[in-house]
């Protein structure tokens, strides 16, 4: 290294200097300092620097990085921070090169969280020489932060200065505070019954008197002398504070209160009224809007005549959206629910109370219920009481399923060679007839024998009209009546069967005029009377097969599955439930079960009417005015229900055209 130094010694010239480039810059103005605030709502101050530069020399030069002192407080001979500024942002300031001579202007922005003051270092290289370094000082502060006095607090007070505070009502802090310098930051702090803080911006006042309204927290504990605390902060990051203790607390006399909404039965919207059918092991849903200027401790209700109590305890003032009175499964008749609140002191809410006889409770009955899982679909069952036995219809596996009620396995099945279309027992429970699509017969199979085999009567139709057989249900006399359906309304005709000696004869008083609309056709389970209701024509009709004779025809129902008692004196369509001289019984005033029309099934002896409500299970209604007697919870969402012939069980299906066919068979007695 010194033999290379020798050696450039000695190729320079010592009689003349070496070309260069001096470069100054100065402080022209400063813009500021401007107040305003982060995202966060922090506050910043900024100042726009407008430098000045000038050139001197032979060459030009180029930028280096350069340097950045930042000093805060009154300290400015030790920087609290130091960065680089790349030299790609200073040429962006200045130009990528300086050239003798020049004079050049530029302008910065500086911004930080407390008033500062700063020293940049501008670095350059001259062409051939080594770097050179040009500093500039500058404040981003009020005149005379560096040897203001520090800030002092004159006066700290609260209002009310003693006494109680009631829970939820406003703490009034007044102050005074001198900040020579300017006041950057003032931070107030609340301790004993619980903790708050609040710091707001000085905006570089000098002076500042305020009253702060403090909304202190809900937790806060009761009878906990206040303290508070006042600390300021000035540009020169001088810091004073003063702390007051008080004897003031806060305390709790007023009471709750609850704005209760409540949901009907049905799941509908809320309302400040309640009314409507509920069961027992139900429950009431409420809305309790209950709110306290401290903090709500329990939402309490009760049932009425009952007395019964519950209640729901609030944690952390977090009172529930919603709480549920439930009812007790054995409850019948009207009542009232109560509902108030109690806050952390014991004092008590206004208390709601729903109006009289305007919520009635039904009882729950937990009938004996078993349920299974067969495989293929169902459209439609038989139940054969006499020998213990449901026969299950289905359609897509073109086969009739034999389920045993003692022990809900399927025992057989008989395959049919087409879709079984309609079936029904004999009233002696000795065949089951059916109807196979697009075949004219009647399919008969013998249930004595051991063997399930298939004979069958043949039916007259008339291929011209695409007549085919639709809908069978057999007479007590032992004579079916059967359906047809057709292109024409002459095809559209029901034919009495004698299943004796085969003779078909076509009934002309069936619906208007012998056409029969290929409506639905249902028989009591005594099989003593039919039910007719067709789509087109609209017609409903009565047939007893004692006098062999069909009522005139009612537009009531139309195209509705009847459901018909064991002797024939009551039928229902839907929820609507007739007499034997097809007048439509009252109804019991306002209860809404369901929006729609439900499936439904009356029981043998005529007196109630089953409603299944995916919701609910099975209601029971009064046949004599459709009041509500009980509910039966049903583990399956049935598509079909059914009454066996003595009355003894209630059968419903769930199937939905799927693959398995789910069952539920349900003990009346």
């Amino acid at each position: 290294m010194a033999a290379t130094l020798l050696a450039l010694a000695a190729c320079s010239d010592s009689t003349s200097p070496r070309a260069s480039l001096d470069v100054k810059i100065a402080l022209a103005s400063t813009g500021g300092p401007t107040m305003s605030s982060d995202a966060d709502g922090n506050p910043l101050l900024t100042c726009q620097l407008n430098f000045s530069l000038t050139a001197s020399g032979k060459v030009n030069a180029t930028w280096e990085d350069a340097i950045y002192r930042f000093y805060v407080g009154k300290d400015r001979t030790t920087p609290r921070d130091t960065l680089l500024i790349p030299r790609a942002d200073i040429a962006q300031g200045w130009g990528a090169q300086i050239t003798p001579g020049e004079g050049k202007r530029s302008t910065w922005n500086v911004t930080a969280g407390v008033p500062f003051g700063g020293q940049i270092d501008f670095r350059y290289r001259p062409n051939g020489g080594s770097v050179k370094t040009t500093a500039v000082k500058f404040e981003c502060a009020t005149a005379g932060v560096l040897n203001a006095a520090p800030p002092t607090i004159t006066s700290l007070t609260v209002q009310p200065p003693s006494g109680e505070l009631p829970a939820g009502d406003p703490l009034n802090v007044n102050f005074n505070v001198n900040a020579p310098a300017g006041l950057w930051q003032v931070k107030l702090f609340v301790s004993g019954p619980c903790t708050y803080q609040r710091i707001i911006g000085g905006q570089l006042q000098t002076t500042l008197a305020q009253t702060l309204v403090v909304q202190l927290p809900a937790n806060c504990q009761l009878n906990v002398p206040l303290t508070i605390a006042l600390g300021v902060l000035d540009a020169g990051l001088e810091v004073a504070s003063k702390t007051l203790a008080t004897s003031l607390v806060i305390g709790d006399k007023q009471s709750p209160s609850v704005t209760p909404l409540f949901f009907p039965p049905d799941g509908g919207n809320a309302s400040t009224t309640l009314s409507g059918d509920f069961f027992g092991g139900d429950s009431i849903e409420v809305m309790p809007n209950a709110a306290d200027n401290h903090a709500v401790a329990a939402i309490i209700w009760e049932v009425l005549p009952y007395g019964t109590k519950d209640s729901v305890v609030v944690v952390n003032n977090e009172v529930p959206t919603f709480v549920f009175a439930r009812l007790r499964p054995e409850w019948s008749g009207p009542i009232q629910l109560r509902v108030y609140a109690r806050d952390a002191v014991g004092l008590t809410s206004n208390v709601v109370t729903t109006a009289a006889d305007s919520v009635h409770v039904h009882p729950l009955l937990a009938r004996p219920t078993r349920t299974t899982t067969v495989s293929g679909e169902t459209r439609d069952i038989a139940i054969d009481s006499k020998r213990g036995l449901i026969y299950l219809r289905q359609g897509n596996d073109h086969r009739i399923a034999v389920l045993s009620m003692s022990t809900l396995q399927v025992t057989e099945t008989v395959p049919l060679p087409a879709v079984p279309q309609d079936f029904d027992l004999t009233p002696s429970g000795d065949s089951l007839l059916v109807l196979l699509y697009g075949q004219p017969q009647i399919t008969v199979i013998d249930l004595t024998q051991t063997t399930l085999a298939l004979t069958s009567i043949p039916l007259t139709l008339d291929a011209a009209l695409s007549q085919a057989p639709v809908g069978i249900r057999v007479g007590s006399t032992g004579k079916a009546y059967v359906t047809f359906g057709g292109t024409t309304a002459a095809a559209r005709t029901l034919a009495e069967v004698d299943l004796a000696t085969h003779v078909q004869q076509t009934r002309t008083d069936a619906g208007v005029g012998g056409n029969a609309g290929a409506g639905i056709l249902e028989a009591s389970l005594d099989h003593s009377v039919l039910m007719l209701n067709t789509v087109d024509p609209q017609c409903l009709q009565r047939f007893s097969v004692a006098t062999n004779s069909f009522s005139a025809c009612m537009s009531r129902g139309v195209g509705l599955p009847p459901t018909v008692d064991a002797t024939g004196g009551h039928f229902a369509l839907g929820l609507d439930i007739y007499d034997a001289s097809m007048q439509r019984l009252p109804k019991a005033s306002g209860q809404p079960l369901t929006i729609g029309i439900p499936l439904t099934a009356l029981s043998a002896n005529g007196d109630a009417l089953f409603v299944s409500l995916w919701n609910l299970g099975l209601v029971r209604l009064r046949t004599s005015d459709s009041g509500i007697l009980d509910r039966t919870p049903n583990p399956v969402k049935p598509s079909l229900v059914r009454v066996s012939p003595d009355g003894s069980t209630l059968v419903s299906v769930e199937s939905n055209y799927g693959t398995t066919t789910k069952i539920s068979v349900i003990d009346l007695r």
